[in-house]
């Protein structure tokens, strides 16, 4: 690669955001974020800026924005580098070499399955009627989804009025309250209902979450052995169920 690349950042806080491109015509590039020496995530620049393709006539796409990990936002200062994955050389001008942010907010709220699909879109799968949630909250933290809680229709052959319970946080936000903020809004939501009790499945070896849901008031009713297929080979799957 060449070290004709031109790039700028825009923003630099919670969330990064900017734009680099190769004039020559070279395809999206990716941006690479080294937090206190360590390479914490890279991403394409493949986000469209008009703007730009019209000031330097380069592609369209090379716009970027990512969210930094909540590791970093303990009010400390941390090392921060961004350049471009293969060109060792290319610098961002005038990025900063440390970033310095408090703890970040975390607000759950209410969603419809549209605004669902559109801040979780690896969640597509439940655009089907007989999946479409009861009940959705969101945990959003800098402007992003975070996690999700989900209530479902009942488990085939189990009572009508005790329903499934999917919870779901980003990697890098669990631990830092968005779990619990979601589960406290469902349970709320389902005694307002008038709901029998909510179910849902934990992969054993669970790292704490079957503990978590316990001091939630969740209790383990089954645990199926060898019932889920991993990567590593069959996994257990306890049963937890909730009732107000």
């Amino acid at each position: 690669m060449s070290g004709t690349l031109i790039g700028h950042i825009d923003a630099v806080g919670p969330v990064i955001s900017g734009w680099a491109t190769a004039p020559g015509g070279q395809g999206p590039l990716t941006v690479c974020c080294v937090l206190d020496d360590t390479l914490w995530l890279s991403t394409r620049a493949d986000l469209s800026r008009p703007d730009v393709a019209e000031a330097l006539g380069c592609c369209e796409l090379c716009g970027f924005s990512f969210t930094l990990p909540p590791m970093v936002m303990d009010g400390g200062e941390h090392a921060l580098a961004l350049g471009v994955l293969g060109n060792e050389v290319f610098r961002f001008p005038g990025a900063p070499g440390s970033v310095v942010l408090g703890q970040p907010e975390i607000s759950v709220f209410r969603a419809d399955l549209q605004g669902f699909l559109a801040a979780c879109p690896d969640a597509a799968g439940l655009q089907n009627e007989a999946d479409a949630p009861l009940a959705v909250f969101l945990a959003q933290a800098c402007g992003r989804a975070v996690g999700y809680a989900l209530c479902l229709g009942p488990e085939h052959g189990t009572d009508p009025g005790c329903r499934r319970f999917l919870l779901d946080v980003r990697p890098p936000w669990r631990g830092h309250g968005a779990g619990s903020r979601l589960v406290e809004r469902m349970l709320a939501w389902a005694r307002g209902q008038g709901m029998l009790g909510l179910r849902t499945s934990v992969a054993l070896p669970d790292g704490g979450v079957v503990a978590f849901f316990e001091r939630r008031g969740f209790r383990v009713e089954a645990v199926r052995k060898a019932a889920l297929e991993g990567q590593d080979g069959p996994r257990d799957v306890a049963d937890l169920g909730w009732a107000p």
